[in-house]
């Protein structure tokens, strides 16, 4: 039986000196369930179940945690599905803009309607279609660098449940914090596709805003030639050699590019620098 009331400080001293004060917890929205091992009043000094967690305050710990988590059923209604920033990055190769249209067509198919978006900078396969080296294909949003895509949004598509965007490394950091605004302010999910690094390993200044606020972070992983995991975005010159400087953007595919693991990059370049 539970009974919610106000307690005396004299109710709780009877009780600790009847040995019935058997446990005690504060609550709260940050501290959830903390017990209590310890109380003191005047001269009394009272220590409670041996300064340890008691089993009712150990059980609406992990009842409170495991709802709050999704580990355990929510069945009060308690919880709601909040929007997220999602970036999910890969090397060159890793199907990133396929898994964008893909799931570009998940929502599709649910009756939900997408916002497609891309920087005006890619221009490989139309500056207006976001293009998958398996086939997949779809019209989306371009956005230039000074385009205020929370603006846009508003303006454009306001109804839309949820944002894609492909390249997502070539948009300026403001634009990625205008992406983050329409999480907070519309409560819509934004999912952003891109590369992390350039043909430097150095990060993009967009994808260095996307790992500062995004609130989901994964991987899109791809193998090197030698099998191991891919995380550079290798340049190849027009002589079939790795090159080791030039400017951060150019676009290309698997003739520009190819995605090693950082050993094999590094490899050979020293190859090829002690061929010449």
């Amino acid at each position: 039986k539970v009974t919610e009331r106000d307690i005396e400080i004299g109710e709780l001293v009877k009780a600790y000196d009847e040995g019935k004060f058997d446990e005690a917890f504060g609550s709260g929205t940050a501290a959830v369930i903390s017990p209590i091992g310890e109380l003191k009043y005047g001269d009394k000094h009272m220590v409670i179940n041996d300064g340890k967690i008691g089993p009712i305050s150990q059980k609406l710990y992990d009842t409170l945690t495991g709802i709050q988590w999704g580990r355990l059923p929510d069945e009060f209604g308690w919880t709601a599905e909040m929007a997220k920033l999602y970036f999910k990055y890969g090397a060159m190769g890793s199907s990133k803009s396929a898994q964008a249209l893909m799931t570009k067509f998940n929502y599709e198919e649910k009756d939900r309607k997408v916002w497609l978006i891309k920087p005006s900078i890619d221009t490989r396969d139309g500056s207006d279609t976001v293009y998958s080296r398996i086939g997949l294909s779809a019209k989306a949003q371009v956005i230039s660098p000074q385009d205020d895509i929370y603006e846009m949004f508003g303006e454009k598509c306001r109804d839309a449940d949820v944002v894609i965007s492909d390249e997502s490394q070539f948009f300026t950091e403001d634009q990625i914090d205008q992406l983050r605004r329409i999480v907070d302010e519309c409560d819509i999910p934004v999912l952003c596709f891109g590369l992390r690094t350039d043909f430097l390993t150095n990060v993009f200044p967009g994808s260095r805003r996307l790992f500062e606020v995004a609130d989901s972070i994964t991987e899109i992983k791809t193998i090197c030639r030698c099998g191991r995991k891919a995380t550079v975005n290798a340049r190849i010159g027009e002589d079939g050699q790795v090159v080791t400087s030039g400017s951060q953007v150019l676009l290309g595919g698997n003739d520009r590019y190819e995605a090693m693991c950082h050993r094999c990059w590094k490899e050979r370049i020293a190859r090829e620098s002690a061929k010449k």
